[in-house]
């Protein structure tokens, strides 16, 4: 990542704990609800210097199986970072992301 650089022998420590649960609503939709949470320590923060700090994750998937082998899916997930966690979204301390698709399995 620009600006960002590697600092050797540092000794990061990322605890991350998470939990999921999957729930087969119907036949045909699947939903899943998941969180991350990730406190990093000795992380590099740019400029030789390290630093701490936090990143939640949480995430909702919903897919509908149109045959055996096709489903449409929808996810959605939002991100929120502070202190050294900050580098993964430069300018930031949010994100979320959408995206749609069709899945085929072969």
């Amino acid at each position: 990542m620009p600006g960002v650089d590697i600092v050797k022998g540092s000794g990061r420590i990322d605890n991350g704990p998470f939990a999921g649960v999957t729930w087969q609503a119907t036949p045909a939709l699947t939903l899943t609800g998941a969180a991350y949470y990730d406190h990093m320590s000795n992380a590099a923060i740019g400029n030789g210097q390290v630093g701490s700090g936090y990143c939640f994750t949480f995430v909702a998937l919903a897919e509908y199986a149109l045959s055996k082998r096709t489903e449409v899916y929808g996810t959605i997930d939002f991100d929120k970072v502070s202190g050294a966690a900050s580098v993964e979204l430069p300018g930031r301390n949010n994100q979320t992301g959408v995206a749609l698709g069709l899945r085929t399995i072969f």
